[in-house]
């Protein structure tokens, strides 16, 4: 958990609507401010979560129709639908990539992500690209490299946008 801020010491940095500014490009997980892996958490809860305030005064909700016995049934809930899965070769290097970043080797790990990156490039696989811009974005991270992971992780998320996967989306944008 980060220290208290100590406002003397950032008199300089209080606009004149009296608030702190707070940097946007990253400084403050760069800084150690936040973990990482805890805003991450964050964001990813406040957009599966938020659920809408009150409803406002005077307006009144749709009546819905009911449903017919036989419709209905006990315990049925939407899901989403499975997020696509890399081809099998790609899949393979990123098991390997997996078992090398479990040992804390995470340069192996990463040039086994690349490999399986240029591997789904070559042979179209939308779904093993965003998978291993994936690998690559969470092994830049444990690299500290953090504007490289930013980068991988927008181009993943972009990605998943294109094959409409909402929960790859939603996981890329909360890395970045």
């Amino acid at each position: 958990m980060g220290r208290p801020m100590n406002l003397p010491a950032h008199a300089g940095q209080i606009g004149e609507s009296g608030s702190v500014a707070v940097p946007r490009d990253g400084a403050l997980t760069r800084a150690g401010g936040f973990d990482s892996a805890i805003l991450r958490l964050f964001v990813v809860n406040l957009v599966l979560f938020a659920v809408p305030t009150a409803p406002v005064v005077g307006a009144q909700s749709p009546a819905l129709p009911a449903a017919s016995p036989s419709t209905q049934t006990a315990g049925a809930s939407y899901s989403e639908p499975a997020q696509p899965k890399p081809s099998e070769a790609v899949q393979k290097l990123l098991d390997e990539a997996e078992k090398v970043k479990d040992k804390r080797d995470y340069e192996g790990a990463l040039k086994l992500a690349d490999h399986a990156l240029t591997s789904a490039r070559e042979s179209h696989d939308a779904a093993g690209e965003a998978s291993a811009q994936r690998e690559r974005a969470i092994l830049l991270e444990q690299l500290q490299r953090v504007d490289d992971a930013m980068a991988e992780w927008k181009e993943t998320a972009a990605d998943w946008e294109r094959l409409g996967d909402g929960p790859g989306g939603i996981e890329a944008l909360a890395g970045c």
